[in-house]
């Protein structure tokens, strides 16, 4: 038998195969554009902080205290440009309020996760969670001190949306809590 055999040249199998290496070099032409994209990723928390919240990953309302601190921060970020580094360019003004709106939903998103697994736990977060709800009336107003700019008006719009989602799970959170010690403290003075 030869090496070229009448199945090897069969043109409907190299048709259906088609879609397959079509694929197959497209994903290897996009691979390194998506690495490069990942590479370039700015994060929302510093190493420092990220090791902070590992610190106080057992102690629920000092976690969640930090995670509104990180919160303020990236609010006064909004109001006042962060001093510049000699030797970078810093970006627009508009970026860096993009990018601090931006992270501040990120935090919300993650102190909203921190708060599910604490609730899970039945861990107790109500000195955390009335910090929380001293500061959250700041939220939405600093969110609007900028005035209106295509840069950052769906980070904005992402933004409030987090901190009055925010504020309404705190204040259920809380109320919660309140009410599942008050049971407690019935049921210990009850026995």
């Amino acid at each position: 038998m030869s090496l070229l055999s009448s199945s090897s040249l069969d043109p409907s199998r190299s048709i259906r195969c088609l879609p397959a290496m079509l694929f197959a070099c497209m994903a290897i032409c996009l691979l390194p554009a998506s690495i490069v994209r990942a590479q370039s990723r700015r994060d929302p928390l510093s190493p420092n902080e990220v090791e902070q919240l590992r610190k106080l990953a057992y102690q629920p309302d000092d976690r969640i205290k930090f995670y509104g601190q990180l919160l303020h921060e990236r609010l006064i970020a909004i109001q006042i440009p962060p001093k510049p580094i000699p030797g970078i360019t810093p970006p627009s003004r508009a970026q860096q309020i993009h990018d601090s709106m931006q992270d501040f939903t990120f935090i919300v998103d993650e102190l909203e996760d921190t708060m599910d697994d604490y609730t899970d736990r039945h861990a107790d977060m109500r000195l955390g969670l009335k910090e929380l709800l001293k500061e959250s009336p700041h939220w939405e107003s600093t969110l609007k001190l900028p005035p209106p700019n295509n840069t950052y008006e769906f980070a904005r719009k992402e933004a409030l949306d987090a901190a009055s989602d925010l504020h309404d799970s705190v204040v259920e959170l809380l109320a919660q809590q309140e009410k599942e010690v008050a049971a407690q403290k019935k049921q210990e003075k009850g026995h």
